[in-house]
């Protein structure tokens, strides 16, 4: 369902950046304002338009910094809400540490570094340059043996391009095999434009949103709407006929298992902006992670995201047990990964979840990483003079019994003697949970035609209970009253 035509600024109330507009000139009075604003003037205003964008996306991750760096963010609102440039102010250690969290935000949430993120944005300044030039047609007459040609080609006036004569090579040329070296270098090339175009079609949608047009995205008829109640401050979904509430976190992580979202038309704006950019931001990120991961299998490293396999493959009639007891740790590890998201970002706990890169996955051996925000310690029995420091774990998942569990930790304390001091987690967890549950609430949901909520939300009270406290001991803190909040009844399989 597309969004009907709504004008919005790009941040709401108070923390609303000012905009330039020409929307209310007329064309020639555009034209005489394009003349008289000087090359800086237009690379300024470009910039200020794209640096809404990376500081909106910020703003919608807010959650994921630490509060330091938070009071940092605060003052760049302040400073761009007054029309300054973002570190205005700042001394030289707050600038280098406002740059350094928002280097490792950006590689994190797009799997790209911001300098090729600005680099893109000076591709835009370039377009826009040219798109004020006149373009006109020119014929060339090139003079080839015997035979004159009448040529015509397209070409940017005042681009300081010369005009060759044109001269047919009538050589046949072999076709020379690609060296793996080439092939290396070629797929290199085209990772990085799929990345690039991906990035700029987020900034479209981003700009479409605050045009009030269409984001292409969105047409996408295979979506499920999701509508707002406005009394409840709650989004829900209709399946079977009744409404189906879902949190933020749950919208995010069922993108895990094939299902996305659209905001219905008829939302509030401020709910549909907010929602319309976590969905388009999330989606952009892991995209590009399957990019980046696909990128990676080209040094032999092993494949993430299969998750679309198992879905097709898991109910073919050919399948047999063996081949499922293969399957099943692919889904229970996605499984408990979104579970723990899922709770997280629906219920603003102190720590959230990231997936692991195939590097991650093959080398440093853990499935998916839990960050805090605060570094907490533990009690003296639980050891807190070795895990009081911690603020990242990487978490090793198998829900084999002792033989794999033995290979498994003797695999993660190899990759940590070997690469302890460059690993980006502080220590590795392996989890053990041989359960049959996953596989049967796995196939519970297939069968249910793949309701929202992921197969997840069919495990057993119980068992969400002992994940949660076993992927965050030694991180944060997790009581029992937080524990009666978070896990209410949960739906059955049946």
């Amino acid at each position: 369902m597309e969004k009907e035509l709504k004008i919005g600024k790009s941040l709401e109330g108070d923390i609303a950046i000012p905009e330039f507009s020409e929307e209310n000139l007329e064309p020639k009075e555009i034209e005489t304002l394009n003349e008289q604003r000087s090359e800086s003037d237009k690379d300024s205003y470009l910039k200020e338009s794209f640096d809404r964008h990376w500081i909106e996306i910020i703003q919608d991750h807010i959650d994921e910094f630490p509060e330091e760096d938070r009071a940092l963010l605060d003052k760049v609102l302040t400073n761009l809400r007054e029309g300054k440039r973002a570190n205005i102010g700042f001394d030289k250690k707050e600038t280098a540490r406002f740059y350094n969290a928002r280097a490792k935000f950006w590689e994190k949430v797009l799997g790209m570094k911001f300098l090729q993120w600005d680099s893109m944005r000076q591709s835009i300044v370039d377009k826009q340059k040219h798109v004020t030039k006149k373009l006109t047609k020119i014929k060339v007459h090139s003079t080839v043996e015997k035979t004159k040609e009448s040529k015509e080609i397209e070409t940017w006036e005042d681009d300081g391009g010369s005009i060759l004569n044109l001269q047919e090579n009538k050589e046949t040329t072999k076709e020379v095999p690609e060296t793996w070296k080439q092939r290396k270098e070629r797929k290199e090339k085209e990772f990085k434009t799929e990345k690039t175009n991906r990035m700029k079609q987020l900034h479209q949608a981003l700009e479409n949103l605050d045009k009030g047009e269409p984001v292409d995205d969105f047409r996408d008829e295979t979506r499920k709407v999701v509508h707002y109640d406005e009394e409840s401050k709650r989004h829900f979904t209709e399946e079977d006929g009744k409404n189906k509430y879902l949190g933020m976190g749950d919208i995010l992580s069922d993108y895990a298992w094939g299902i996305k979202y659209v905001p219905n038309g008829d939302m509030i704006e401020p709910a549909y902006r907010t929602l319309s950019k976590r969905i388009l931001t999330n989606e952009t990120r892991r995209e590009i992670e399957d990019v980046y991961n696909t990128e990676l299998r080209m040094e032999n490293a092993t494949a993430t995201n299969r998750i679309p396999f198992v879905i097709n493959r898991w109910n073919k009639p050919d399948i047999n047990e063996a081949e499922r007891g293969g399957l099943i740790g692919i889904v229970a590890e996605a499984m408990v990964r979104e579970l723990i998201s899922r709770i997280a970002v629906n219920n603003s706990l102190n720590f959230n979840v990231m997936r692991a890169s195939v590097l991650e996955d093959s080398v440093y051996k853990y499935d998916f990483k839990i960050r805090s925000h605060k570094t907490r310690g533990v009690d003296v029995q639980e050891g807190s003079a070795v895990h009081s420091h911690i603020k990242r774990i990487g978490i090793q998942f198998t829900t084999s019994k002792s033989t794999t569990y033995t290979k498994k930790r003797r695999s993660v304390d190899k990759a940590k003697q070997l690469y302890g001091n460059i690993m980006p987690v502080d220590e590795i967890l392996v989890l053990k949970v041989p359960t049959e549950e996953f596989s049967k609430v796995f196939s519970g949901w297939l069968k249910k035609n793949m309701p929202s909520g992921g197969p997840e939300q069919f495990l057993s009270r119980k068992l969400k209970i002992r994940l949660l406290k076993e992927v965050t001991r030694g991180l944060i803190e997790i009581g029992d009253e937080e524990i009666k909040r978070v896990f209410t009844k949960e739906p059955a399989i049946n």
